[in-house]
């Protein structure tokens, strides 16, 4: 392949031999020999890649998505990263590094001052920071007036992240980027009623203000974890960087539900839909042999409303399932599957059904215990519990369905420990075996899920321990590349 190709040198006499590639032309290679690749796929399939200028649309991103490119985009994030790295002065790129948390500040100003909604209703043209700092003048906490002030300096520095677009001057307009945490609201309604602004939406922008807010405070406070010993050796949600950044002795799960957070409670339980749909709904069905169950019954464990169920459910109508969940949710179940698809809950197909997943699992024998994103918001002694119940109520044919995030190591793994793994393709040579920044969010999300509730993704040797701690015995993995899904897919049998 191109980025591996050797020069090729003549000696004195005459004995041709073969140079490698420095990484620097290594990497640029990588980056070049993959662009082509995707201009030559689109040009084939008379396709375009989406416009940075243009709004986001979810129909835009779909070509992101095909396995050509999604594998390619991987390599020349993962290559552009590790390029930049090489050639700019090491002190620069660590300090640089440690004022980041800036640029997520200024994202939560530009999300409470709605400047995404203010920008959409401009149109492409733009609108200066003054008047989109005279349209947040009712702004209770005076974030307008502070808008007015000092706001181009801040919307400057997200757009030098191509978050936003500065068109002349101080005059700014929604791009690409800016535009996936726009509500779609009218200004004027957020403006009359700020509680409700994620009501009703994809909830991509509560998971934006979510993360820079209540995740973001948590994580300041890592280091102060670390130090803590009360806390550094715990397992428990309410013993967590969170804790010490919100001065509560409660798990962010209790403080969201405690009198006076409730804004924080309604924006995280939006915010959790956001990021479920930033995952195609029938990814799931692709993770599994569903036709191998026939009338087989399926467990949702954890599952929310069960809106991952439903897309099995449409394409699999002779399979039954059990969605289990808090009262809370199951609630919002019945609406949802009521709208979607009534008559799986008149015949019985689907059961909703309150379960708490730390106590014994009321349906025993069920073909499959599905399990999606519920391992990484525990620490290992929590998960074994999870596990242990389902084990003590499967049957020998039962199997355990696992959607996660499994971590690679920056280095070349160790030998694998006997479950059969899906070959995932090595990115080539100079780049990080994990794919580097490329696959960067998996690892970010592991460090929030540590600093929020002591939780934790796991790498697929944890993985394994977990499982075989509790009773299964990890049979299949099945890893995608990093653009193509955040989640994968482990499949276990009982041991």
């Amino acid at each position: 392949m191109l980025w591996t190709s050797p020069r090729l040198y003549t000696s004195r006499r005459n004995t041709i031999f073969a140079m490698p590639l420095s990484p620097l032309i290594a990497l640029a290679n990588i980056i070049s020999d993959s662009a082509s690749k995707i201009d030559n796929y689109c040009a084939d399939n008379n396709v375009q890649l989406p416009d940075l200028a243009e709004p986001f649309t979810p129909q835009a991103e779909f070509v992101l998505l095909h396995p050509l490119i999604s594998e390619n985009a991987s390599y020349i994030v993962a290559a552009a990263a590790q390029l930049s790295i090489l050639v700019k002065p090491a002190p620069l790129s660590i300090i640089t590094t440690a004022v980041q948390f800036h640029l997520t500040s200024a994202l939560s100003v530009a999300v409470e001052t709605h400047t995404a909604e203010i920008l959409r209703e401009a149109g492409p043209q733009g609108l200066h920071i003054k008047d989109i700092a005279s349209k947040n003048k009712a702004n209770p906490d005076n974030l307008g007036l502070c808008l007015r002030q000092k706001g181009s300096r801040v919307l400057r520095m997200l757009a030098t992240e191509h978050i936003f677009t500065e068109i002349s001057p101080d005059v700014f307009a929604n791009n690409r980027l800016s535009s996936v945490f726009d509500t779609g609201k009218a200004f004027k309604d957020i403006e009359k009623k700020p509680s409700d602004k994620h009501v009703d939406t994809s909830g991509i922008a509560a998971l934006v203000s979510h993360f820079s807010d209540d995740v973001y405070k948590a994580s300041s406070y890592l280091s102060d974890a670390f130090a803590d010993r009360s806390i550094n050796f715990s397992d428990e949600a309410d013993k967590a960087a969170f804790t010490l950044a919100f001065k509560t002795n409660l798990s962010p799960f209790d403080y969201f539900a405690s009198p006076g957070n409730e804004h924080r409670g309604h924006r995280f339980a939006i915010g959790m839909k956001g990021g479920s749909n930033m995952v195609l709904p029938k990814a799931v069905v692709e993770g599994f042999d569903w036709n191998s169950l026939n009338t087989g019954v399926v467990v949702d464990v954890g599952g929310g409303i069960g809106s991952r169920s439903l897309a099995v459910a449409k394409e699999y109508p002779n399979i039954s399932f059990v969605i289990q969940d808090t009262d809370f949710m199951i609630q919002d179940a019945v609406k949802f599957w009521n709208a979607e698809l009534p008559d799986a809950l008149t015949t019985g197909r689907v059961k909703l059904q309150v379960h708490d997943f730390f106590q014994p699992q009321p349906v025993k024998g069920a073909d499959v215990y599905f399990l999606r994103m519920i391992m990484h918001d525990w620490a290992d002694s929590y998960c074994i519990k999870i596990l242990k119940n389902l084990r003590a109520a499967a049957a020998p044919h039962s199997k355990l369905f696992l959607v996660e995030a499994v971590l690679l190591y920056a280095c070349n793994e160790p030998s694998e420990s006997g479950a059969k793994r899906a070959a995932e393709k090595a990115p080539p040579a100079p780049l990080l075996p994990n794919y580097g920044h490329a696959h960067v969010f998996s690892y970010m999300s592991d460090i929030q899920m540590m600093v929020m509730f002591n939780g934790k993704e796991r790498t697929f040797q944890q993985f394994h321990s977990l499982l075989s701690s509790a009773g299964w015995q990890l049979q299949d993995t099945t890893l995608k590349p990093p653009f193509v899904s955040t989640h994968q897919y482990l499949i276990a049998l009982p041991a």
